[in-house]
């Protein structure tokens, strides 16, 4: 049960982040200017900000539920591990970023730290 736990709330942060990065680069594209005021009120107006914020809430749910039944530990190693191994999934197949080898190293030994995190 902790582990389905700590999966989804890793990919509820990161669906919540994906989302809200696809609505400030939909508003403001990199290189835009754009006052932080119009981009706050048309963010308010995006589906995809209330989208990640869903997103958010949910994980920020099953995160209170996961404490009562984990190590803070644990699950904070876990959820960060994971955290880091979607968002770059996220990087590379939603906002067509290139990944190093170095980067597919560093998630193999996200991989191996959860495992040893939580086996011991």
């Amino acid at each position: 049960m902790v582990y389905i736990l700590a999966l989804l709330i890793s990919t509820c942060l990161i669906l919540g982040q994906a989302s809200w990065g696809g609505a400030v680069k939909q508003i403001a594209p990199i290189g835009t200017q754009i006052s932080t005021m119009t981009l706050i009120l048309k963010l308010a107006q995006s589906p995809k900000f209330w989208l990640g914020a869903i997103f958010y809430a949910l994980g920020t749910l099953c995160y209170f539920l996961i404490l009562s039944k984990a190590k803070f530990f644990s699950v904070q190693m876990t959820m960060t591990g994971l955290a880091i191994i979607f968002s770059t999934a996220v990087s590379y197949f939603y906002f067509k970023e290139s990944i190093s080898v170095f980067n597919f190293a560093g998630i193999v030994l996200i991989l191996l730290g959860i495992f040893l995190v939580f086996k011991y």
